[in-house]
């Protein structure tokens, strides 16, 4: 699967999960792996001594099941520890194929190890400065929205 493939399966979701309100973002494509991609929010990513904060956006094809609904688009913000390499979901925003909100909400997650190799273990890397973002240039919102109304990627 190429992100160019799943850009184009989900335009009117990426519409709705972009358009939300935020602060500056600025968006770098990380990783892909399986079934989604993820890019993050370079204006979000901070780190403090052995703590850093991360939002990240996936979109996902096929479809990934979640409580029982198929889910299309997460934004996600972590705390991730570097010292330990684990993460801790702290908000979430997920859309199903029709941009209904499934899920909504600051979430207080225990921390987790990625398994080696995955999208998660390349962005604790990245967050915590061990691992380059893809190259590429950086998207606003915006951008990220017309790129994946003309089925273009990052």
């Amino acid at each position: 699967m190429t992100a160019r493939r799943l850009l184009a399966v989900v335009p009117a979701l990426a519409l709705a999960a972009f358009a939300l309100p935020a602060a500056a973002e600025t968006w770098r494509m990380n990783s892909q792996g399986g079934n989604h991609f993820s890019l993050l929010d370079t204006d979000y990513l901070s780190r403090s001594g052995n703590t850093a904060k991360v939002r990240e956006m996936k979109l996902y094809d096929p479809a990934e099941e979640f409580n029982g609904q198929m889910t299309r688009a997460w934004i996600i913000e972590y705390e991730v520890n570097c010292t330990d390499g684990t993460y801790s979901t702290r908000s979430a925003q997920i859309y199903d194929d029709t941009v209904k909100v499934v899920l909504s909400s600051p979430l207080n997650g225990e921390p987790k190890r990625p398994n080696a190799g995955t999208v998660g273990e390349d962005m604790i890397n990245t967050a915590c400065g061990r691992r380059q973002l893809l190259q590429g240039r950086s998207y606003s919102r915006e951008e990220v929205i017309r790129l994946v109304v003309g089925g273009g990627r990052p």
